[in-house]
């Protein structure tokens, strides 16, 4: 059975139903429709216990098997919602064998996955059995942003005309996640500049090469301006905050080794020259003025929060993305 998006956000749909295909490009809408269904569940019971799968876990264990494990409730009497988030589809006719709500006591069981093409099979089934529930999440149309981006400044106590919330959503991603993303950069940029969202547009606007040294160079700096500008036009780097935090990593180390030579009697640039892979020669002066602006302890605490930062992001935690933010406004204060 399809339901639209837009009828799902409404609850206009049997959530007594037990199988879940949420499928296409806009991870963002598949993840708020996942916490509408939460939040719908809630207000009915709080014994649910949601247990999320990838599509490695299938490789260890079947889905059958996955589905035994967990065919019962838990020991404080919570029934499983289980999760698949499904890379391919190349196990689908196993897992279409025991969609079976008769054989199966679980809670529910919610599929993911990117785009599928109409004739495959498994999203066949689920938009054809009266058992199943296939949402499509496609990008968001200009009308949808419009009210994503009004409802994100409203939150953040900032307003924002309707003009420059329709360029907003000309100019940003059609992809749920990739616009928040934006968005919280943009406000950050906003509230740490003092500067007004007709500047923020101004820069959506130029021509921009990004540049990753500079970024890592302003940030070392503590230039907040400059970084935060640079940082609000990179989104590139800011897509993978992973690549961004080992490298600017990195380059705190480099200071913090220089730091240590220059205390054992090292010159500065004899220091700054044996370090391997070398500063750019450009780079030179800037980095000499950062050995100044940071102190040991400040780079040996500053290093391990990034690492912690990093480990976050790996083990995918809701909270990693904030950690982040939070670990770069630190910088500056």
């Amino acid at each position: 059975m399809i339901i639209k998006y837009d009828l799902f956000t409404k609850h206009q749909f049997d959530f007594k139903k037990k199988f879940y295909l949420l499928y296409g490009i806009n991870t963002g809408k598949i993840e708020s429709c996942i916490n509408i269904y939460k939040k719908i569940l809630k207000t009915c019971t709080n014994n649910i216990s949601y247990l999320n799968f990838y599509s490695d876990d299938l490789t260890k264990d079947n889905f059958k098997e996955i589905i035994e494990k967990n065919n019962h409730k838990d020991l404080f009497g919570n029934n499983f919602s289980l999760i698949f988030s499904l890379n391919d589809l190349k196990l689908s006719s196993e897992i279409l064998k025991y969609i079976d709500p008769k054989l199966i006591q679980i809670q529910s069981i919610i599929f993911k996955s990117g785009p599928i093409q109409k004739n495959i099979k498994f999203r066949k089934f689920f938009e054809e059995s009266n058992e199943c529930i296939c949402v499509p999440c496609y990008e968001e149309t200009l009308h949808e942003k419009i009210i994503i981006i009004q409802d994100f400044f409203q939150t953040e106590n900032l307003t924002i005309e309707y003009n420059d919330a329709e360029l907003l959503a000309i100019k940003l991603s059609n992809e749920r996640l990739n616009l928040l993303n934006d968005l919280e950069k943009i406000v950050i940029f906003l509230k740490t500049t003092n500067k007004k969202i007709n500047e923020v547009t101004d820069i959506l606007s130029q021509d921009y090469i990004e540049d990753i040294n500079k970024l890592v160079f302003s940030l070392a700096s503590k230039n907040k301006n400059v970084f935060w500008e640079e940082f609000f036009r990179s989104g590139k780097y800011f897509k993978d905050e992973i690549r961004f935090i080992n490298q600017f990593s990195q380059h705190l180390e480099k200071i913090l080794l220089v730091k240590r030579k220059v205390a054992l009697g090292l010159s500065i640039f004899r220091a700054v020259k044996s370090l391997r892979p070398p500063i750019f020669f450009k780079f030179e002066n800037q980095f000499e003025q950062q050995l100044k602006i940071w102190s040991e302890l400040e780079l040996v605490e500053t290093i391990k929060k990034l690492h912690l930062c990093q480990a976050s992001f790996f083990k995918n935690e809701r909270s990693s993305q904030s950690f982040f933010y939070s670990v770069l406004t630190k910088i500056f204060k």
